[in-house]
């Protein structure tokens, strides 16, 4: 086990429990203890809706209390069918629209405020961990996959796939999740 991110105390807001359970897995197999991992409300009531309505919030509380506390935020919301782009733009104008507005970040280089956006949806994540890595992100592997399977892949990439770097042909949203992923270190 490597201890990146031991001592760090992260919230999750996500939307489902299957998206929990991965990040959580994820950070604990990263040095997070679990009981320095907090969910934001009810997990089984959450929607890609609420996450958007309580990111801004997340992110205003995470910016009054980051220079005297360890603490990080982790959000994670399914592409389904939209771009990875356009959820990171929608996360942009949920938190400052006239900066996104004008092209500008939203997000300083150096706040832990990660956001990750598997495409088509978590399951495809699965799916590449526990069966075959040569699945695209058009799919819906949901069929193949439950919120059970969620743990086990986290573990894979923490401690197979992902252990020195992920592979260069790697599904995009984990490519643009491995540098989601450098804002916590």
């Amino acid at each position: 086990m490597t201890n990146k991110l031991k001592g760090l105390r992260v919230t999750i807001l996500c939307e489902d429990i299957a998206h929990h359970r991965f990040i959580r897995e994820y950070l604990i197999c990263q040095g997070v203890d679990k009981r320095d991992i907090l969910d934001f409300g009810n997990v089984k009531s959450r929607n890609n809706g609420s996450v958007f309505r309580h990111y801004p919030e997340l992110v205003r509380e995470y910016r009054k209390k980051r220079n005297y506390q360890n603490i990080a935020l982790v959000v994670m919301l399914d592409a389904d069918g939209e771009s990875v782009e356009y959820r990171m733009k929608a996360f942009e104008m949920k938190l400052d629209p006239e900066k996104s507005r004008l092209n500008q970040k939203t997000r300083e280089d150096n706040e832990r405020v990660a956001i990750f956006i598997p495409a088509r949806n978590i399951e495809t994540w699965m799916h590449y961990a526990l069966a075959d890595m040569d699945c695209n992100e058009d799919e819906d592997y949901k069929k193949y996959r439950t919120a059970d399977d969620a743990g086990k892949a986290a573990k894979m990439f923490a401690k197979e796939i992902c252990v020195d770097r992920l592979p260069q042909n790697a599904l995009y949203s984990l490519h643009h999740a491995c540098g989601e992923l450098e804002r916590l270190k």
